[in-house]
């Protein structure tokens, strides 16, 4: 849908939403799944996002795209390792910084 809006409509901030545009709810979207699973969860430094950073809905899905791989590795690595680890299980050293 964002995609058939024109670009000054989904950068426009709206008032009666704290001033906020679909741009920015989108960047936070992403920040939250970055901030909670890359830093809080697999202890990596990743710097929060500026909405003016993103100019497009292009450059939003390739943002999307990038925290859909973040949100693969914590589930199917770091979440399962974790829960393995609390059973007793030492699973094999693995770099997750390098997974795609």
């Amino acid at each position: 849908m964002c995609e058939t809006m024109s670009p000054a409509s989904y950068l426009q901030p709206l008032e009666a939403l704290g001033g906020e545009s679909i741009r920015n709810l989108h960047v936070h979207v992403t920040d939250c799944y970055r901030v909670w699973l890359g830093v809080r969860g697999l202890g990596r430094t990743i710097p929060k996002l500026k909405p003016e950073s993103i100019i497009d809905v292009q450059e939003m899905r390739a943002l999307f795209a990038a925290t859909d791989l973040l949100v693969h590795e914590f589930l199917h690595r770091g979440q399962i390792t974790k829960i393995a680890r609390i059973l007793g299980t030492i699973p094999p050293k693995m770099n997750l910084s390098k997974i795609k």
